[in-house]
């Protein structure tokens, strides 16, 4: 389980200008990767799981 208070802190205090989400994406990977079998990033960039 995530601590959801900590989720959001990392979430709002990320770098994410549109065209530059990277850093969000990351942060989600690193939680969304325990709760499904494979995840994947688009050409574009967008995160799949």
């Amino acid at each position: 389980m995530i601590d959801l208070l900590e989720f959001l802190k990392k979430m709002l205090t990320a770098p994410g200008l549109s065209g530059y989400e990277s850093p969000i994406r990351e942060i989600l990977q690193e939680v969304w990767a325990p709760l499904t079998d494979e995840l994947s990033v688009s050409k574009i960039g967008s995160l799949h799981g």
